[in-house]
């Protein structure tokens, strides 16, 4: 038996892995779930320090994810579809709760970009590619869609993608 201490999640035997882990955690004011995800029962010490640096620079990451959203979004990738769908096409339900409509300074794709928050992160240790996904979305009660920011086990970017 083989325990490996990791930030929020405690001890884990990492020769005698569940499926998936999850915690709650407060961070920049909001709730977020943390979860663990294995494919195998077993994963090598390696790849669970790789988990805890990432858990252990969660602030610059998020910073880092939240840059990215704001380029996608002048660059007019998914971020910007997303603030595009939620002012058509869900208008009335999502984004009169969030925008200030009676706002002449900032334009109201701006207050919607200005609202994202982490509402999750999701450790994979065995995809390389799709090591940790930070999910962000608007306004959790209102929309069941997210903007998934992808990083591999190097802390680099991969994609954004929209999600529900």
């Amino acid at each position: 038996m083989s325990k490996y201490s990791l930030p929020h999640f405690n001890e884990l035997d990492i020769n005698s892995l569940d499926n998936y882990y999850s915690v709650e955690i407060d961070f920049k004011k909001h709730r977020i779930e943390l979860d663990l995800n294995f494919i195998e029962k077993s994963i090598d010490e390696q790849k669970m320090e790789s988990v805890k640096i990432f858990i252990d620079n969660l602030a610059m990451l998020h910073s880092v994810a939240l840059e990215e959203l704001k380029n996608d979004f002048k660059s007019g990738g998914v971020v910007k579809d997303y603030i595009e769908h939620h002012l058509e096409e869900l208008a009335e339900k999502v984004a009169i709760s969030i925008v200030d409509k009676s706002s002449k300074t900032t334009a109201k794709e701006q207050q919607l970009l200005s609202k994202f928050y982490l509402k999750r992160i999701g450790f994979y240790p065995e995809n390389d590619e799709q090591f940790a996904v930070f999910d962000f979305t608007t306004d959790h009660e209102s929309t069941d869609y997210i903007i998934a920011v992808n990083f591999t086990e190097d802390g680099e970017i991969v994609y954004l993608s929209m999600e529900s």
